[in-house]
């Protein structure tokens, strides 16, 4: 059994970075994480120390990653948790973010659907609407409304680079254009919202994973998955996508930085009118925004 050694210090390697082709220990791979998270926003100028950054997350691998990060990095943060109320999911979930929180000194925000809406998620089964769809509507929402009426200055969400691959490819190849925003900050475009940043981008899922098992972060994802993600269709091509790049070395963080690059070029401009909702007064593109529709049809 050949063991690998790490490129900086010759101990025993943890990981190989594969688009960089590096093998590192313990000590070096959690140096390198913190300098990755860190240069992403101040490469793409997510936010500063004297912002105030709401983190959303949710109990799992990355946001809890991404929170232990940034509180290592010094930033101002609070924590969001959205009890979407799935059964034997949430209530476990919201466990492992309040102990986080209590243990680190971390402000968390907890936001029930139930409580402030009147309806958890699986309440709107006889919608015969996608849950996952359903979930993204609320929790996008809840996000962007709890952070302007903080008084944010971003909101930092776990999505990773094997989420920004698998979402651009299942959209390509559905034809869905106008769902493709797979970019590292979404700008404020209405006085009601907030700016969305996305400071793992250029870490994966197993980076991740790595990140919060060496620093014992209790992760949902350690114990059980989303009853309703496990037939997710990005999940499936995040299968494949592993397996094309034990083959070819790399090719997710080139692809991804190629649609950084040359996005603009090939994705058609989608000009929505940006109104406010007559009933909320957030963003939307009709008179009634997604989310009111929602609940008020549910």
């Amino acid at each position: 059994m050949v063991v690998l050694k790490c490129k900086k210090c010759n101990n025993k390697g943890v990981i190989t970075i594969r688009h960089r082709n590096i093998t590192l220990c313990k000590e070096h791979f959690l140096k390198y994480y913190l300098k990755t998270v860190e240069s992403t926003i101040k490469k793409y100028r997510m936010f500063t120390k004297r912002d105030k950054v709401l983190v959303a997350v949710s109990g799992g691998k990355d946001s809890m990653s991404l929170l232990d990060a940034l509180k290592k990095l010094d930033y101002n943060i609070s924590a969001l948790y959205i009890n979407l109320g799935i059964k034997d999911y949430s209530d476990q979930c919201k466990k492992i973010v309040e102990k986080y929180c209590n243990e680190n000194n971390i402000n968390l925000i907890i936001s029930d659907i139930k409580e402030n809406y009147g309806k958890y998620l699986e309440e709107f089964k006889k919608l015969r609407r996608n849950l996952c769809s359903v979930c993204g509507i609320i929790k996008r929402y809840e996000m962007n409304r709890i952070a302007y009426e903080k008084g944010f200055n971003a909101i930092a969400t776990g999505h990773n680079l094997d989420d920004e691959v698998s979402f651009i490819l299942w959209n390509l190849m559905n034809g869905n254009f106008q769902y493709i925003k797979q970019k590292p900050v979404l700008e404020k475009i209405h006085e009601k919202t907030v700016k969305k940043v996305k400071p793992l981008i250029f870490l994966t899922e197993k980076e991740n994973l790595l990140y919060s098992l060496l620093n014992n972060i209790y992760s949902i994802h350690l114990r059980i998955d989303c009853p309703y993600s496990t037939n997710a269709p990005t999940n499936i091509l995040k299968e494949m996508l592993n397996k094309l790049e034990e083959r070819i070395q790399g090719i997710k963080m080139r692809f991804y930085k190629n649609f950084l690059n040359k996005s603009s070029q090939f994705l058609p401009k989608i000009d929505h009118e940006i109104k406010s909702c007559k009933i909320c007064g957030y963003i939307t593109s009709s008179n009634v925004c997604s989310f009111c529709r929602l609940f008020r049809r549910g």
